[in-house]
């Protein structure tokens, strides 16, 4: 439990502060970080019952693969708002073909929309940027006026194996 709060400490200080972070080392004394990284990367990776899985960040504006934390990103969207989606592999991705990566859209907890995608990722990616206001317009139309969780999931579904989840992320949008 110490290491986790501690852990998530350090993460909100990298976050927080653009200052050299203090690293304290056993049997010396502390070693300062120095470099322009002003926050950890947007990147974050979760193993759960031995299945890796990452996330999703979500932008007005396009995000680079290697932004920071301290990119403009947004988790609540209103109607006619661009809507960016960086989506994070767990590792780097393995060559997948036309229709095996598959984004499942759930609006409020119920399944709303698949989207296979014909142009696979590059093998060795490590993310793929979505314009998601674009491609949920219509699904978004059809929404009755008011606030609206949405959840972006990225299966890989390979024939011959079970799917897996890769990627996950949720924003609000406002109809």
């Amino acid at each position: 439990m110490r290491r986790a709060i501690g852990t998530a400490l350090l993460l909100a200080a990298t976050t927080a502060a653009a200052d050299p972070i203090p690293i304290v080392r056993r049997g010396g004394g502390p070693k300062r970080l120095t470099g322009s990284m002003t926050g950890p990367p947007l990147r974050i990776v979760v193993k759960q019952n031995g299945v890796a899985s990452s996330n999703c960040v979500f932008a007005r504006r396009e995000l680079a693969e290697g932004a920071l934390a301290d990119a403009a990103m947004a988790t609540e969207f209103a109607r006619g708002e661009p809507i960016w989606g960086r989506c994070f592999f767990p590792t780097p991705v393995a060559a997948l073909r036309a229709g095996e990566l598959v984004d499942v859209i759930t609006v409020d907890g119920k399944r709303a929309w698949e989207q296979g995608y014909t142009v696979p990722p590059a093998a060795g990616a490590l993310s793929r940027l979505v314009a998601y206001g674009e491609l949920l317009r219509g699904l978004f139309d059809g929404l009755a006026p008011g606030a609206h969780l949405v959840q972006i999931e990225g299966v890989a579904r390979r024939r011959g194996a079970r799917p897996t989840r890769l990627y996950v992320g949720t924003f609000r949008f406002l109809r």
